[in-house]
């Protein structure tokens, strides 16, 4: 079976803070990884910061063809 990718962009989600910041990637993904094996132990589950973090309503055309190159890479793997 294949992994599913989840892909961390620093969005809603991952935001913390007075203003709202993007949590850095590599704390997100360590509670996501926690939650991820307790909640869903038997999922093939791997966790990948996207290249841009930041929330979806701020990236720009590059940010997202940035982010479609990632996914391409992944699904090669």
């Amino acid at each position: 079976m294949s992994k599913i990718a989840l892909i961390y962009m620093g969005g809603t989600f991952g935001c913390v803070g007075n203003p709202l910041q993007p949590m850095p990637a590599e704390a997100f993904i360590a509670i996501l990884q926690r939650e991820c094996t307790i909640h869903l132990p038997d999922q093939p589950l791997a966790f990948y910061a996207a290249p841009s973090i930041q929330d979806s309503s701020a990236l720009n055309a590059q940010d997202w063809l940035k982010l479609a190159h990632f996914i391409t890479q992944l699904s090669q793997q």
